[in-house]
């Protein structure tokens, strides 16, 4: 962190004021157009002004967003606050480069990652290049994946786990690592409650969470009261009361994808007046990731066509305002 904790502490409270409230994003899934969603959006400044001729180039408004949160993050962050908002990208962008050198599938890459894309391409493709341990580690994971056969579902799978093997090592405090670990204990819940038998649950499970599989295994019954008794005392009770109304009510994955992925964000959202440490600069990088992946999910529904409801349920949580 090159600025003193208070300065960049300072800096990040008053930044969450220009921030995309939740009642905002409510307003543009009701917009009559994807225009209109778009004014409503870029009114409190996102998109950094980058000059568009229309609502159809919306990614470019989101490239300026990501690439002005590495710069944040990279003034008033550290290495855990990096690892934690931008480590995931590149384990994304493996996935993507392997599938696209291996397999000649093209897919777009994540902006919001920490090593040069180029490079990525580069080591799938030779074996060879200046890239960090864990990237290779990762590729080496998708090689062992697709000559076991593995589906599109199963990389994505090993990579996600390679991501989580090395955030874990990588993330040194402990309050950010303890956010992982949530993610995987929601990530493993999440696949618990919803696959279609044990078997197909365990390939699923993701090591480094604070939930063991024995645990989880009451999760593939349907006695609910058993599951909310195993869970009561838990720190996810109401991510498991949420996941069996979502089973209940035969909810598509995304429902339980977001379940995933908001849970763990409670345990920032409790520090949201905190003012020590590095907390204010954790919160703040959050809150726009999840502002920066919300703009896209609701301008790119709105040129869909897709519903309302469809919209609102894949926002995830993020500032309230």
């Amino acid at each position: 962190m090159k600025a003193p904790h208070s300065y960049a502490n300072a800096v990040a409270i008053s930044a969450q004021k220009s921030l995309i409230p939740k009642s905002r994003l409510l307003a543009a899934i009701d917009a009559k157009s994807a225009d209109e969603a778009l004014e409503l959006l870029t009114a409190t400044g996102f998109g950094k002004n980058a000059q568009i001729s229309g609502v159809g180039e919306y990614e470019k408004l989101v490239e300026a967003e990501t690439l002005a949160l590495r710069e944040f993050i990279a003034e008033y962050g550290d290495s855990s606050i990096e690892y934690f908002c931008l480590l995931k990208g590149d384990f994304f962008n493996c996935d993507v480069a392997f599938r696209h050198v291996r397999l000649g599938v093209k897919q777009s890459y994540a902006g919001d990652c920490i090593t040069d894309v180029a490079a990525i391409e580069q080591y799938v493709a030779t074996g060879k290049g200046e890239v960090p341990v864990y990237v290779k580690d990762a590729v080496a994971a998708l090689d062992k994946a697709q000559k076991d056969g593995g589906t599109g579902a199963e990389l994505s799978l090993a990579s996600l786990k390679s991501y989580y093997a090395a955030a874990l090592k990588l993330i040194k405090r402990p309050f950010v690592k303890s956010i992982i670990r949530a993610e995987i204990d929601c990530a493993n819940i999440s696949a618990y409650f919803r696959s279609p038998d044990r078997e197909t649950a365990e390939k699923q499970f993701i090591d480094g969470g604070k939930l063991k599989k024995e645990k989880l295994l009451v999760l593939r019954g349907s006695d609910t009261a058993k599951i909310r008794n195993a869970f009561m005392f838990s720190g996810y009770k109401d991510a498991i009361e949420a996941c069996i109304k979502a089973k209940a009510e035969q909810m598509p994955l995304y429902a339980f994808e977001k379940i995933r992925d908001d849970y763990p964000m409670r345990k920032l959202y409790d520090k949201r007046y905190a003012t020590e440490g590095i907390t204010p600069v954790l919160l703040y990088a959050a809150y726009k990731r999840a502002e920066i992946r919300n703009f896209r999910t609701v301008i790119s529904g709105k040129l869909a066509g897709a519903e309302a409801e469809a919209i609102v349920g894949r926002l995830r949580d993020g500032y309230v305002g």
